[in-house]
């Protein structure tokens, strides 16, 4: 099961609106299965909590190409 996760950069906190998601109607291990599209993909997934300890920082590294 993989985690959906908006697109996120410095000068746009916010998700892209092109990746908006949906609840399936199906449940999976006690797991609500959600439903996006990302460049006209169709992905399917659910939320998961961040573990205790961890944070939900993330890094932007300038000069390196990924």
């Amino acid at each position: 099961m993989m985690a959906l996760l908006p697109f996120l950069t410095a000068s746009n906190p916010n998700p892209n609106p092109l990746f908006l998601d949906a609840f399936v109607g199906v449940e999976m291990e006690g797991m609500k299965v959600e439903e996006a599209y990302f460049r006209s993909r169709n992905l399917q997934g659910a939320r998961l909590p961040i573990p205790n300890g961890c944070s939900g920082n993330y890094v932007i590294l300038q000069g390196i190409e990924i």
